[in-house]
């Protein structure tokens, strides 16, 4: 199976998967911010299994192992806008947000529907409009 992934920045980058199938283990070493442009992916940890679509947009823990499942669907490859959410864009993020003071461990993946949804659609759909 071929894999291609196209760096937008050090921390964006379009990820595709041509043909087949693709499984890997993995633990993430950053928080990553997913959009789905087109294919599935089913992504099972010890606690759920997840299917994510064309026009997901959801965020996978770091230091969290999970199996990740991808595949092409309609004819179409597996392809996601994928950004590293790292310490500095984090910070960054959060430091023109109000936060209340309140640790709720995160250990499973979410889907992203909250507030900030906005944000980051935005800016992923700036990266890929970049693309064109």
């Amino acid at each position: 199976m071929e894999h291609v992934s196209k760096y937008i920045t050090p921390e964006i980058k379009l990820s595709c998967y041509e043909d087949k199938f693709s499984r890997t283990e993995i633990v993430f070493d950053h928080h990553m911010l997913i959009w789905f442009i087109s294919g599935e992916t089913k992504i099972v940890q010890s606690d759920a299994t997840h299917i994510f679509k064309t026009g997901d947009i959801f965020l996978i823990p770091r230091n969290k192992p999970a199996t990740i499942i991808n595949y092409p669907k309609d004819g179409l490859p597996h392809k996601t806008v994928v950004m590293l959410l790292t310490e500095k864009i984090l910070r960054e993020f959060y430091s023109s947000v109000e936060v209340k003071i309140k640790v709720t461990p995160m250990s499973r993946i979410h889907s992203i529907i909250y507030p900030h949804q906005n944000y980051w659609s935005d800016r992923l759909s700036a990266v890929v409009k970049d693309l064109r």
